[in-house]
């Protein structure tokens, strides 16, 4: 009996080490799955087009507004709280993957004044389903065609009509609500 078990503790050291080994292996191979892969920095953050208008744009706005780009839609709308769950979960789906190609903020505090997109060729489906979904959060939405140069007043012009044109809302907690005054005997001329 002592010769079995003298016999087996080679066998079972060796069978230790070898798990250890495989064990270790297979951790450290998940680490260094996301180091084989392949990335790359881009170069560059706008195409030739976008450049342009993004230039062309900053000249129509920069002195009263911030411009930031390539934001997700679903970090600056989301569904509105108390919604049914699963409408909830459709609703963000629809914005999940997709951006707003430049925001207007105002710059001391930061607030999103207007959302731009701009393209070669706009899909007046996606055109439409993004200007629904801006109504309903009450985001005053632009289009702008891309192209080889621009009137930088008009693209001033279009974005001051829009945020004229476009109620304005405030923030709360809950959803946006439109201002109004409750009862017109109290104002004093």
């Amino acid at each position: 009996m002592e010769t079995f078990s003298a016999s087996i503790w080679p066998i079972a050291t060796v069978a230790g080490v070898f798990l250890l080994v495989l064990a270790l292996w297979l951790r450290s191979s998940g680490k260094n799955k996301l180091a084989r892969m392949v990335y790359q920095k881009k170069v560059e953050l706008f195409t030739e087009a976008e450049q342009r208008f993004f230039r062309a744009l900053q000249e129509a706005v920069a002195n009263d507004y911030l411009i930031f780009s390539k934001i997700r839609i679903a970090d600056i709308i989301s569904p509105k709280r108390g919604s049914a769950g699963q409408d909830t979960v459709e609703a963000f789906t629809v914005i999940a993957a997709q951006c707003f190609d430049f925001i207007l903020l105002e710059p001391n505090s930061l607030t999103i004044v207007c959302v731009v997109m701009a393209a070669e060729k706009i899909d007046s489906a996606k055109q439409e389903k993004l200007q629904t979904i801006c109504d309903a959060a009450g985001l005053p939405l632009a289009f702008f065609n891309l192209r080889n140069a621009y009137a930088v007043r008009k693209i001033r012009d279009q974005i001051l009509q829009l945020l004229q044109d476009t109620p304005l809302t405030f923030t709360e907690s809950y959803g946006r609500i439109e201002p109004h005054i409750s009862n017109l005997e109290d104002i004093q001329l």
